[in-house]
């Protein structure tokens, strides 16, 4: 059951498949930490970002998908 919309914690509602992110210091995949629905910026948009963190090496990424 996919639930689009904004969040901290949990699990990624991923609107394509699954995109983990690996660290580009350790190669661990990355830890989820939220995720923003970007229609609660502007009602027109779509799409989710998605945040990660690595703990070890303090370093975060996000991913950017659409339908």
């Amino acid at each position: 059951m996919s639930q689009l919309n904004s969040q901290i914690g949990g699990y990624p509602s991923w609107v394509q498949d699954p995109a983990y992110p690996l660290c580009p210091c350790c190669e661990q995949r990355m830890r989820f930490i939220g995720q923003i629905d970007y229609a609660d910026f502007d009602e027109y948009a779509e799409g989710i970002f998605y945040m990660f963190i690595c703990p070890k090496d303090s370093i975060t990424a996000t991913i950017y998908q659409q339908s």
